[in-house]
């Protein structure tokens, strides 16, 4: 277990090389259960875990820990605590075609594409015959998903998800939407929360399996006129401008 080797290298500097003595002090199941204080050569430690219970850590400390390795690099990070309130959010089901009545709901969830209205979220899609899933996240679900209904901005050639989605329609599949509450609308949570599906391998229509959270993206974009005296637009990352104004890859490259 890496934290008890952590620990294990810890209690090294601290004049304990005897892994005997080691194991009657602090097993691994003694770190994870107890929050006791432990005495070893006349002083006294105490170590946190935010683990309860034997079944908490072997998932919720596990797959976190699986998550943060995929995207070490990227310089973000979950805790178990965390993860465990992003996958019991609700999860709200839409069925293709869409009636009236849930068309309406769906609106009122995510609101309607052009709007100032931004909910952030993660959004399943199920192939109904084959139960192949693909997964993604927006920070404003209303315009990621009306290009999906649309179909206007993808080519026909990317991936799997699309090239089904256009063949068999919207109808072939059921929808599934997961809204980011208040506490989570910021640093990148839904982002963590699609990795977290990622890992399923029925997500088996994303060919991309580790998510790109975009930080340290670069400097600002400002777009001007050709005088420089009217500024028409400014995003944090070019990222962002593709996102925002619905930009093809090929045409800002």
């Amino acid at each position: 277990m890496r934290v008890y080797s952590l620990l294990k290298r810890f209690l090294y500097h601290i004049n304990c090389k005897n892994d005997h003595i080691l194991n009657i002090f602090i097993s691994p199941e003694m770190f994870l259960f107890s929050r006791k204080p432990f005495s070893l050569n006349n002083r006294t430690y105490r170590f946190y875990s935010e683990i309860k219970s034997s079944s908490e850590y072997s998932f919720e400390y596990r797959v976190a820990e699986e998550i943060n390795n995929l995207i070490i690099n990227q310089g973000v990070s979950i805790t178990p605590s965390e993860l465990r309130e992003l996958i019991n959010l609700d999860v709200i089901t839409f069925n293709f075609p869409l009636t009236e009545e849930s068309l309406k709901h769906l609106e009122t969830l995510i609101g309607k594409p052009k709007t100032r209205l931004r909910k952030q979220g993660v959004y399943i899609f199920t192939h109904k015959a084959t139960n192949s899933k693909y997964v993604g996240s927006s920070n404003s679900l209303s315009r990621r998903l009306n290009q999906y209904f649309s179909l206007s901005t993808f080519n026909k050639h990317t991936g799997l998800f699309i090239p089904l989605l256009k063949q068999d329609g919207l109808q072939a599949f059921s929808l599934q939407v997961i809204i980011m509450p208040d506490k989570f609308s910021s640093d990148f949570y839904f982002l963590f929360l699609e990795q977290y599906f990622l890992l399923d391998p029925s997500f088996n229509l994303n060919t991309q399996k580790i998510v790109n959270f975009r930080v340290n993206q670069g400097k600002k974009v400002y777009i001007c006129n050709a005088k420089d005296n009217i500024l028409y637009y400014v995003s944090s990352s070019l990222n962002e401008l593709r996102d925002n104004l619905v930009l093809v890859y090929r045409y800002y490259k």
